[in-house]
């Protein structure tokens, strides 16, 4: 899956939309999403099709797996953390909490 550089403004366009419906659901009466976090300790290194490079995740930090997205052809979800930034984790190295 490539993304051209004039697909990268509708990605961001699109995540900035999913944050915003993330807050409004804490706002309406939709139920809550349930906490994600990054499986493990330390540091771990995930693939950005917006920038086309590597980015350190902590361990542990939560994230927002953008469920819209379904999941890539070498089994990545797209995930977004806490400081908007968006990059590709494989599926078993995403943990759910739960409500906690």
């Amino acid at each position: 899956m490539s993304i051209a550089s004039s697909g990268s403004a509708d990605l961001e366009q699109m995540i900035s939309e999913m944050m915003q419906s993330q807050s409004i659901a804490t706002k309406s009466k939709n139920p809550p999403k349930e906490y994600q976090v990054v499986s493990g300790s330390g540091d771990a290194w995930y693939y950005t099709p917006a920038e086309r490079k590597m980015i350190r995740v902590r361990r542990g930090s939560e994230v927002l797996v953008l469920s819209q997205l379904g999941i890539d052809d070498r089994g990545r979800v797209h995930a977004v953390d806490l400081n908007s930034r968006y990059f590709l984790i494989p599926f078993d190295e995403v943990l759910d909490l739960g409500y906690n």
